[in-house]
């Protein structure tokens, strides 16, 4: 009598046992993409909430400290932006102040001093800091100037209506008692079509969410 053949055996792995765990870099790149994906998502919804609804201006608004131009014995025009100096010419053709303070790096105030003359205001009413290359160093650089006094000059300081809370600030931490903020530019309009209105929130969320971690960073490092 024939004896009955046993079947090959094979090896099988038990359903119970876990799957080996993938190389240690391989989780941590798996895991990084995951985050980073997430955190792309999470952003991109952020954006089009800000866009679709009037946070933005809302955002906007409280950044703006700017008030109506008044008399003040110079105008500062800082520098960052060179739409900025046409303001301040504005506000010196107007009679606010008989002097104009430009204040930048080096070579960018000593543009912004040439294009002052350009518009036809007369070299001697045109005083130039050269040392102040971020928003906190503007009040110092200033202040070495001659005839300034924090304590009594009163300035009338030229700068973006979403800058002027941090440029306010730095001013205040600095000393200055006299001075007010004139606005650059031109404010968002509500009276236009829905579209258009969400153009200007997506020229303007740039400039929010900059001057919102500026003022953030500032704030900690007790700049402002």
């Amino acid at each position: 009598m024939k004896q009955a053949t046993q079947p090959p055996t094979t090896n099988l792995v038990d359903p119970q046992t876990p799957a080996p765990k993938p190389w240690l870099p391989i989780r941590i790149v798996r895991r990084g993409y995951r985050l980073t994906r997430a955190a792309l998502i999470l952003i991109a919804l952020t954006q089009i909430v800000l866009v679709l609804t009037p946070a933005v201006e809302r955002l906007y608004a409280w950044l703006d400290v700017t008030t109506p131009p008044a008399k003040a014995d110079y105008i500062v025009c800082l520098g960052g932006n060179p739409a900025r100096l046409l303001w301040a010419v504005d506000a010196y053709r107007r009679g606010f102040a008989p002097k104009v303070i430009v204040s930048n790096h080096p070579v960018a105030a000593e543009w912004m001093h040439d294009t002052l003359i350009q518009c036809g205001i007369p070299r001697d009413r045109i005083m130039t800091d050269s040392t102040s290359g971020t928003t906190e160093a503007h009040p110092a650089g200033i202040d070495r100037l001659p005839g300034i006094d924090p304590q009594t000059t009163r300035l009338l300081i030229v700068t973006s209506h979403h800058h002027s809370r941090r440029a306010a600030g730095c001013f205040a931490k600095a000393g200055y008692r006299h001075f007010s903020v004139f606005g650059a530019g031109f404010l968002p309009q509500q009276d236009v079509p829905y579209f258009m209105r969400l153009r200007c929130r997506l020229q303007l969320l740039p400039h929010v969410l900059y001057e919102y971690v500026g003022l953030l960073q500032y704030w900690l490092m007790g700049r402002i």
